[in-house]
């Protein structure tokens, strides 16, 4: 006979003798909700959470906490997703000031946690005070929400790039084999907040999504797998181990760690392990690859594709990794990328060659131009600040009060100066970790800028090198100690710069946009890639490639990459434009008016 998982689950003593905000029964709970300040969620939070905290430490019967904690949960969750919505979508490392809401709500949900695990172990232990059949559904239910509520809270612990606290995949792991070893763990529980399911499939959502490779997407990537998983989770399976089972991953229900592939332990799994086979799971998203354009909304194909490597065959590491202290400049950006592997030439200029200043448009600041005299005081420095700028070209798009202007004079002086490239193109130092030749892990301080994501294209260059590479943010960590990592992969070497215009059916003259040819690399198989923003570009297209006035037309084929900021096409060339024109000239039409046409 198997042996039962051990429960190890934790809750506080019942220890306060009174309970004074409101009385408990739900209308009056209700009543109090309603009238917190929930749309400023930090004012709301200091309210709810002790009012959560000290309901888990009065004695009560398991029905009427039940009850009161459902009347209590739509305000919290409201409060919840306020302050979510402060700490999402901000630089990487966290202001102090949303890091303090961070916290919050990760105490709030807690709490919640731990007052739907005492309905149900309460509901356990009593077994006089109710029937059977209603036992079990407060039992299911209590544990419902509290996976629900469990789920919220790795969501928005992994979307913040940190992780876990102590005790959330243990609390995962223990609500889920409480359910089983009452065998409520396949029953269909209701919800109207967060949706109904059975305890198996809320379960693997946390799992899965644990499993998803979170530090390689987006804030919001995650929240879209989330979102899909409340459907997917239904196509996983979940056994108990036996000796000619097989599985992707392997949970430990008795322990506080994530999921991990099987393959990479070297743990034999036993009575506590149990498994989780996602073939059905990695079925249905090729099906969803495979129908694309479908009816309804899809997720993207590149998160697809990601999620297919993530829940199909886990990927070992090529390439070992060494240890290094070394410094290492990188400028993030597709423009600031651009800029530095054309070793610092205008983009006009590298596009056109000498015809660039026939290409550019004469522009005058209009704000800069007025016939009006200057009344008096604060207006003659502004007039005298304005004329330098326009000596310069340079626009000044400031407010200043006239205080400020009297008072940082010497500051406008400066913001006159027109800035250099390189000025606008910055570069940051940052220490490596350690370095493979196929990337680089460095640490990120909060002295540098805090936009990026995984995804960004950057350029590196070590010291000592002159040689800029272009690469790809592939995953961002947050240490538990607050140090953020992030993991950079290397595209490959030699990128060259180009302009590139899409050629389009309608008349309109198209924008020139920045690209870089990534040449092959038949060692590894690679295929020469042109490397495009993410918007305007897409397969089957023909695009024309500028460089110092000369014009190449091109065949986009497959689209082998992609990701928010970029994407990464495999190409053919076509003809040069020259040779198109004299391969087939319109009839009664000149080559000017031809050339303008295309």
């Amino acid at each position: 006979m198997t042996k039962p998982t051990a429960i190890k689950l934790r809750i506080p003593p019942q220890d306060l003798p009174d309970y004074p905000l409101f009385p408990l029964e739900p209308g009056a709970a209700r009543q109090w909700a309603e009238g917190l300040p929930l749309t400023n969620g930090a004012r709301a939070a200091q309210f709810l959470l002790p009012a959560v905290s000290d309901l888990n430490r009065v004695e009560q019967d398991p029905q009427q906490r039940f009850a009161v904690l459902e009347a209590l949960r739509p305000s919290l969750l409201q409060c919840a997703g306020t302050l979510e919505r402060l700490i999402l979508n901000q630089p990487v490392i966290l202001p102090d000031e949303n890091e303090r809401y961070a916290r919050l709500c990760q105490r709030l949900y807690r709490a919640a946690i731990t007052g739907y695990s005492i309905v149900a172990l309460h509901a356990l232990q009593r077994r006089g005070n109710l029937r059977d059949s209603v036992r079990a559904g407060l039992v299911g239910q209590s544990l419902h929400r509290a996976l629900a509520l469990n789920n919220l809270r790795l969501l928005q612990t992994l979307q913040l790039r940190r992780p876990p606290d102590e005790d959330c995949w243990l609390s995962q792991h223990q609500l889920y084999a409480l359910a089983e070893r009452h065998n409520l763990h396949q029953t269909i529980v209701t919800d109207p907040l967060l949706g109904n399911s059975t305890i198996t499939q809320i379960y693997l959502r946390g799992v899965l999504l644990g499993a998803s490779k979170a530090n390689e997407l987006s804030q919001q990537e995650l929240g879209t797998i989330y979102q899909y998983l409340e459907g997917w989770a239904g196509h996983a399976e979940i056994v108990a181990p036996t000796a000619t089972t097989r599985a992707l991953l392997q949970v430990n229900l008795q322990t506080d760690r994530p999921p991990v592939y099987t393959v990479l332990t070297e743990q034999t799994p036993q009575s506590h392990h149990r498994l989780v086979l996602t073939e059905q799971l990695v079925q249905t998203l090729e099906t969803l690859l495979r129908a694309r354009p479908a009816e309804g909304p899809t997720p993207p194909r590149e998160l697809l594709q990601h999620l297919l490597e993530a829940w199909g065959e886990p990927t070992t590491r090529r390439y070992s990794r060494q240890y290094s202290t070394d410094r290492l400049w990188l400028s993030i950006g597709f423009s600031n990328a651009h800029f530095y592997v054309a070793e610092g030439v205008p983009f006009q200029r590298l596009c056109y060659g000498s015809r660039a200043g026939e290409t550019d448009k004469p522009w005058t600041n209009p704000f800069l131009t007025t016939s009006a005299p200057p009344r008096a005081g604060w207006d003659q420095a502004v007039s005298q600040a304005g004329t330098r700028e326009a000596a310069e070209g340079v626009e000044d798009t400031r407010q200043l009060s006239p205080l400020e202007v009297l008072q940082e004079a010497p500051a406008r002086e400066r913001f006159a100066r027109a800035l250099t490239e390189q000025e606008k193109h910055p570069c940051y130092p940052v220490r490596m970790l350690n370095t493979s030749p196929n990337g680089y892990c460095v640490e990120w301080s909060r002295e540098l800028p805090g936009d990026i994501h995984s995804g960004d294209l950057l350029v590196v260059r070590e010291d000592g090198s002159r040689d800029w590479v272009v690469a790809v943010i592939r995953w961002v960590s947050q240490l538990a100690h607050e140090d953020t990592i992030i993991g950079l992969e290397l595209l490959g070497p030699r990128a060259q710069p180009f302009g590139a215009r899409i050629q389009r059916k309608t008349g309109e003259a198209p924008e020139v946009s920045r690209v870089l040819l990534m040449p092959a690399v038949p060692v590894f198989g690679q295929d020469a890639t042109l490397v495009t923003p993410r918007s305007g570009f897409r397969e089957n297209q023909k695009v024309t490639l500028l460089r110092d006035g000369e014009e190449r037309l091109v065949h986009l084929e497959k689209q082998v990459s992609a990701t928010t900021s970029f994407a990464q096409f495999t190409f053919r060339p076509i003809q040069h434009l020259e040779e198109v024109v004299a391969d087939q000239p319109p009839p009664n039409m000149d080559f000017k008016s031809l050339w303008d046409d295309i």
